[in-house]
């Protein structure tokens, strides 16, 4: 678990919200917990487990440790689409309006001594989209988890991590790609480009 807290530094792109160091000390415990950390026998350690959850805090707690396993796992996931998609933000699910600028950015020609300079031409468009939400859950009851000695339950938000990745990189790619190939109406309709 060392590396999950590794994983939490350094997230450009992502606000910290600030609860204060008792807030950290408290996740850090519910993590060691969850995690049998001291190497508790099962036991005791199922135990403290359904001591933790009867009390009212823990239970955000373990909800909040979930949220930073995926939240590591989406950012350790790997990415390609940062380098050819601009990101941006939206207020809400409304359809929004973007424009876009283009040419003058192709290759230049030459110019012979005294030769004259080639104007190039620049075209505008307009851009609608709305952003839609994506997800899943994964309905498992508390005994399944108690039971889960073999720790085959425990990559599940990894593996959620990973699904958000893959859920964007595939709609991103499917914009312009599909399974036939290059989408006719993005490639012509970007002169080619």
């Amino acid at each position: 678990m060392e590396t999950l807290k590794e994983m939490l530094t350094g997230w450009d792109g992502y606000r910290r919200v600030s609860r204060g160091e008792e807030h950290e000390e408290r996740i850090t415990e519910a993590l060691n917990l969850l995690t049998n950390k001291e190497g508790l026998p099962a036991h005791k350690h199922t135990y403290l487990l359904q001591e933790a959850l009867t009390t009212s805090d823990f239970p955000l707690l373990f909800g909040e440790i979930l949220d930073r396993q995926v939240l590591a796992s989406y950012k350790d996931t790997p990415q390609v689409m940062p380098q050819i998609c601009r990101r941006g933000t939206v207020p809400d699910f409304r359809t929004v309006h973007r424009f876009e600028i283009s040419g003058g950015d192709e290759r230049l020609a030459e110019v012979g001594e005294k030769g004259e300079y080639l104007a190039s031409d620049r075209d505008e468009r307009k851009h609608n989209y709305n952003v839609k939400k994506y997800g899943r859950q994964f309905d498992i009851s508390w005994e399944a988890i108690i039971n889960d000695d073999l720790g085959a339950l425990r990559d599940t938000p990894v593996r959620f991590g990973k699904a958000a990745r893959r859920s964007e990189e595939f709609f991103l790619t499917s914009l312009f790609w599909d399974s036939a190939g290059p989408l006719d109406a993005y490639f012509a309709g970007n002169g080619g480009a």
